[in-house]
């Protein structure tokens, strides 16, 4: 018996050792987004599911969520001493990937090298000097030319990098590392266990970028993703294969518009462009699209949640006889054909607005795009109709203004998304005083203002404002209101 008792325990003792000696499965999460990286520079982009990827490897002085008040970062406090400078504290103790430790210094060349940028720039064109702050080893002062009341908010759009940095080598501090991968994909990212705050839920992250339909109908179909961001309304509705998903709605403080180039001949007739508008029934167009409580009609510029928005801007939509009248007045030959660019999401928008052109003799002839020609023509003014989004991460009209009204000005930064050609300087005057006044109530009447004016030239009309649907697999979910790799958990 103890020879038997003796030949067991050592079993026991062998498989526990080998058990031991295993390593522990490696929890991993599979991604998907609907188009591939524009560039791994943080400081050299403005696209949104970038910035989301990217937002795992780069973090920022600061936090910002629409609707919140603005949250510590890589800065854990900040002062303004006068309206003209801002001190701001640098996190101790936060290591970059490489190993090396987050300085001051760091924070120096990442603004200075986000100032450089084409991208970024203007919105850093306020500040005159950035500079270690003397007598304190952890805190940079920055000096503005004139008062700069969104400058904070404007810091979280500024990646934090090494003073070396080097774009083909992504070091960040973020709560994964690069580990493998290209802009196209896929790519591939770990766990940093050296991150100062929560530790990710995962160890390692793999995205795939798939904007082909079918692609990522098979990808579904065969349980090769946990987690797809960004699809669209009409694909959950169309495909069987999401049936076994669960759709997350998230909301979102956006808004999809139509954009109408002032500058093309017939759409340079204010009345024409106002009979456009007078077309669009908001509601049934939501109505047609989402399923109940997806989207919101836009029946202003920015949602009630953006600072600037007025009750007064309101506009009803719908009246196809004051439309006919409008176009009659501005002889508008009935059959005429505008070209109207989109990107697939966007499909779902198409038909409906295209049917109900047809009503009062307008004949929209749709135009698909892929990413680069898409953003190429919105950067150009190339297109006639174009549909695009707008996300109030800072919910602040001034950023919208900034890029999608003021008049071009490309060595100020100034206009880069006015794809309308809209050049008012009447205009651009209201819009950069907006951005410089420190006085709350002040700084609300001119933005209320310069809305009032922006959409009487009805060159962008507001659609809708839509949840974000993305598709997630048990036992997986998303906390906050952003599908970035950081913000997906598994569920307690």
């Amino acid at each position: 018996m103890k020879g038997h008792s003796r030949n067991l325990l050592t079993v026991v003792v062998v498989i526990l050792a080998s058990a031991c000696a295993q390593a522990p499965p490696v929890k991993s999460l599979r991604m998907a987004y609907p188009h591939e990286l524009v560039t791994m520079d943080p400081h050299a982009h403005g696209d949104a599911v970038t910035t989301l990827v990217l937002s795992a490897l780069y973090e920022t002085l600061v936090r910002c969520e629409p609707g919140q008040p603005v949250k510590p970062g890589l800065a854990d406090s900040w002062t303004t001493p006068d309206e003209f400078t801002w001190r701001i504290h640098v996190r101790d103790g936060v290591r970059f990937h490489d190993g090396s430790k987050l300085t001051p210094e760091d924070v120096v060349s990442s603004i200075e090298r986000a100032r450089a940028s084409r991208v970024l720039g203007h919105q850093l064109d306020e500040i005159e000097r950035v500079e270690l702050l003397e007598g304190d080893e952890r805190t940079i002062e920055i000096t503005t030319a004139r008062p700069a009341p969104l400058l904070l908010t404007r810091f979280e759009s500024v990646a934090i990098v090494p003073r070396d940095f080097n774009p083909a080598n992504p070091v960040g501090t973020g709560p994964y590392k690069w580990r493998v991968g290209s802009i196209q994909g896929p790519v591939v990212l770990e766990r940093w266990d050296d991150y100062w705050a929560r530790a990710p839920d995962f160890d390692e992250v793999t995205i795939q970028f798939v904007s082909v339909r079918e692609e990522l109908a098979e990808l579904l179909h065969n349980q090769k993703l946990d987690v797809v961001a960004s699809v669209t309304s009409s694909y959950v509705k169309d495909h069987e294969a999401v049936q076994s998903w669960r759709v997350v709605a998230l909301p979102a403080v956006a808004t999809t518009y139509l954009g109408i180039n002032v500058t093309r001949p017939p759409l340079d007739d204010l009345r024409v462009r106002e009979a456009i508008d007078d077309v669009i029934d908001r509601s049934k167009l939501v109505a047609e699209i989402y399923s109940s409580g997806l989207a919101t009609p836009a029946t202003s510029l920015v949602s009630p949640e953006v600072f600037g928005f007025s009750p007064a801007h309101r506009r009803h939509g719908g009246d196809l006889d004051r439309a006919r009248g409008l176009l009659a007045d501005a002889r508008f030959a009935p059959g005429t054909r505008l070209k109207l660019d989109y990107q697939e999401r966007y499909e779902s928008v198409v038909g409906p607005l295209v049917d109900s052109m047809a009503e009062v003799g307008i004949e929209i002839e749709p135009q698909l795009h892929q990413y680069e020609s898409y953003y190429h023509r919105l950067e150009t003014a190339e297109n006639e109709l174009f549909l695009f989004s707008w996300n109030f991460n800072i919910a602040d009209a001034s950023p919208f203004l900034d890029a999608v009204v003021h008049s071009r000005e490309p060595l100020r930064g100034l206009g880069s998304f006015n794809a309308a050609a809209v050049s008012d300087s009447e205009l651009d005057r209201l819009i950069e005083e907006a951005a410089h006044e420190t006085r709350s109530e002040t700084r609300l009447e001119l933005l209320q203002l310069v809305l009032a004016e922006v959409g009487a030239v009805h060159a962008y009309l507001p659609l809708f404002q839509p949840a974000v649907l993305s598709l997630v697999q048990e036992p997986f979910d998303i906390v906050g209101r952003r599908v970035r790799p950081q913000n997906v958990r598994l569920k307690n």
